[in-house]
C-alpha cells in the first residue's frame, strides 16, 4: 500500500513537471501580442498588404506608431506617408492614418475608408488622438465665427454669379507640375468634404496663383508647425477665396506668412491668376505639396466637395504621372492682352468703316452720272433704305446728273472706333464733273452715315457739310458754310454764287 503511494505521489509530481514545462514552452513559443516588436511586425504586414490595394507604384512607410501601453493597451494609431519617385524633390503628400485595435488574441486594422473607422475612432482614446483631432477627421470644416454675419452679404454679391467658374491651375503660366493625390484617394475622403481635392508636387517656395477671382473669406499664415503626423492636423496655413454664391477654393499647405507677403488680407478683391502664397509643408504634410480643394457652401459651412475642371485638363484628366502645364496668366499679363484685343478691334472696326467709306464712293460715283446702270452695283455695300432712296426713289431736290464723275483725291479724317453700332466719319473730296459739256471742280467736306449690322458697317446715308465749286476757268461758282471748313477757296477766285 505504501509503494503504491510512493507511485502515486512520483506519477503525480511527474504530471505537474509536464504541465509545467508545456507551459513554460508555450509561453516561450507564442510572444506577447502587446510587445512592441511584435506590435510594429504586425503593423508593417498590415500596411504591405493594404498599400496594394491604395496605389501600387508608391511608396507607403509607418512613420509612427502609438499604443499599446497603459489605458490604450488594446489600441493603436499607425501614421503613413505615402511618397512616389516620380514627385518632383523635396515634395510629399498627406499622410494617412490607420487604428489597430485588439480582437480575440490578435490586432486587427483599419484605413478611414472602411465603413467600420468612425466607430472605433471614436472608442480610440484620447491618449493617442485627442478629441479635437478626432473631429477634424469627422466633422466638415466651417469657417470663423467672426466671419458668420459677413458670409451672406459675401453670397449676395454683384460680382459673382450662378454661372460656371473658369478654373485655370493653381500656378503661374507655362510652369508644370504633377498630381500626386486624386480624388478619393489617400485622405481625400467623401465624409470630410475633400474627396474631390488634388494634390501637386509643388516644391517649397514654389507661388500659388489663384485658379479663379473672387473674395477673400480665410487667412491663416501664422503656423510654422508641420510634419507627418496627424498632430500637425491643425496647423496648416491656408487661403480660401469665394469664387461664386456657393462655392470656394481652399489652398492648404501654404508657407508661413506666404499670404501676407504677397498683400493678402481679409475680404481682398483677388483677380485670376494673381500670386496668393507659396507652396510648402504647413500642418500635416509629409513634405511640400498645394492641397487644392473646390468648396460647396451649405450657409457657412463647408457640406461637400466639387470636381475640379481646369481649363487645361483634357479627356480623361485627371491622372497621375501626367504633367500639367498651366495657362493661368498673371492679371498684368492678361490687362495686357486685354488691351492689345481691344486695339485690335478697334483697329478692325475703323479698317472696316474706311473700307465702308470707300465702298459707299464707287457707288456714289455712279449714282451721280446720267447713264450709270446701277444693276452692276453690288447692292450689300450699303443700306438697302439708302440705295432704295438713291436709286428706286424720285428726287426733287437732288443734285444735276453729271455726264461723267470723277473721284479725284479723298481724305477720311482721323476717327476713333465707335463704342454704339452707330457713327459718323467726315472726308475732304475732291470731285471732278462735266455737265452738258461743262466741267467743274467740287471741293466738300462730306459726313458719312454708317450703322452696324450683323457685324457689318455700312454707309445709310451722307450729307454735305461745307465747300465750294470752281469752274473750268477757276471761278468759283458755288461755295457753302466756309466759315471754319477745311476747304478754303484761294484769294484770287472770283466769288459766285452761295449758300
Amino acid at each position: 500500500m505504501r509503494v503504491l503511494k510512493v507511485w502515486l505521489a512520483a506519477l503525480a509530481l511527474v504530471i505537474l513537471v509536464v504541465f509545467a514545462l508545456v507551459t513554460y514552452l508555450k509561453v516561450v513559443k507564442e510572444p506577447n501580442i502587446r510587445d512592441p516588436e511584435f506590435v510594429q511586425g504586425r503593423a508593417e504586414e498590415f500596411l504591405a498588404v493594404a498599400s496594394g490595394d491604395l496605389f501600387p507604384s508608391d511608396v507607403y512607410t509607418l512613420v509612427e506608431l502609438k499604443g499599446p501601453a497603459g489605458s490604450e493597451k488594446d489600441w493603436l494609431l499607425l501614421t503613413i506617408a505615402r511618397f512616389n519617385p516620380n514627385w518632383t524633390p523635396g515634395t510629399g503628400a498627406g499622410g494617412l492614418i490607420a487604428i489597430g485595435r485588439l480582437e480575440k488574441g490578435g490586432w486587427r486594422f483599419l484605413l478611414p475608408t472602411n465603413s467600420e473607422f468612425d466607430s472605433w475612432l471614436e472608442q480610440l482614446p484620447a491618449t493617442l488622438l485627442s478629441d479635437k483631432l478626432k473631429r477634424s477627421f469627422q466633422t466638415a470644416s466651417s469657417y470663423p465665427e467672426e466671419l458668420s454675419s459677413a458670409m451672406p452679404l459675401l453670397a449676395s454679391s454683384p460680382q459673382f454669379s450662378n454661372q460656371e467658374v473658369e478654373l485655370y491651375l493653381p500656378y503661374p503660366e507655362k510652369r508644370g507640375y504633377k498630381i500626386t493625390t486624386l480624388p478619393g484617394d489617400g485622405d481625400h475622403l467623401e465624409k470630410w468634404n475633400a474627396y474631390y481635392a488634388l494634390d501637386f508636387d509643388m516644391p517649397q517656395g514654389a507661388d500659388i496663383a489663384a485658379s479663379a477671382g473672387g473674395e477673400v473669406i480665410a487667412i491663416k499664415d501664422d503656423s510654422q508647425k508641420g510634419g507627418c503626423s496627424e498632430a500637425y492636423k491643425d496647423d496648416a496655413n491656408y487661403v480660401v477665396i469665394k469664387i461664386a454664391p456657393n462655392q470656394t477654393i481652399r489652398y492648404m499647405h501654404i508657407a508661413y506668412r506666404s499670404a501676407t507677403s504677397a498683400g493678402l488680407k481679409l475680404h481682398d478683391k483677388v483677380e485670376v491668376g494673381q500670386i496668393i502664397g507659396r507652396a510648402d509643408s504647413s500642418g500635416w504634410a509629409c513634405g511640400a505639396h498645394l492641397h487644392i480643394v473646390l468648396e460647396k457652401l451649405c450657409g457657412n459651412r463647408v457640406c461637400d466637395s466639387l470636381p475640379l475642371d481646369f481649363v487645361e485638363f483634357g479627356q480623361g484628366d485627371p491622372r497621375y504621372g501626367k504633367e500639367y502645364v498651366s495657362q493661368n496668366k498673371s492679371p498684368e499679363k492678361r490687362l495686357a492682352e486685354a488691351e492689345k484685343r481691344r486695339k485690335e478691334q478697334e483697329r478692325a472696326e475703323i479698317e472696316q468703316i474706311t473700307d465702308a467709306v470707300e465702298k459707299f464712293h464707287t457707288i456714289y460715283s455712279c449714282y451721280r452720272v446720267k447713264d450709270c446702270d446701277e444693276s452692276s452695283l453690288i447692292r450689300s455695300w450699303i443700306t438697302d433704305g439708302l440705295f432704295a432712296e438713291m436709286f428706286e426713289s424720285f428726287c426733287l431736290f437732288c443734285p444735276s446728273k453729271a455726264d461723267t464723275a470723277t473721284e479725284i483725291s479723298e481724305e477720311l479724317l482721323p476717327f476713333t472706333a465707335p463704342k454704339t453700332e452707330q457713327t459718323t466719319v467726315r472726308s475732304k473730296e475732291v470731285w471732278e464733273l462735266e455737265i452738258r459739256g461743262k466741267k467743274r471742280t467740287d471741293y466738300t467736306v462730306v459726313a458719312h452715315f454708317l450703322v452696324k449690322g450683323n457685324g457689318v458697317w455700312k454707309v445709310d446715308g451722307w450729307e454735305i457739310e461745307c465747300g465750294y465749286v470752281i469752274d473750268e476757268d477757276g471761278d468759283i461758282i458755288h461755295k457753302e458754310h466756309l466759315e471754319g471748313c477745311l476747304w478754303q477757296p484761294p484769294e484770287e477766285s472770283t466769288s459766285g454764287s452761295t449758300q
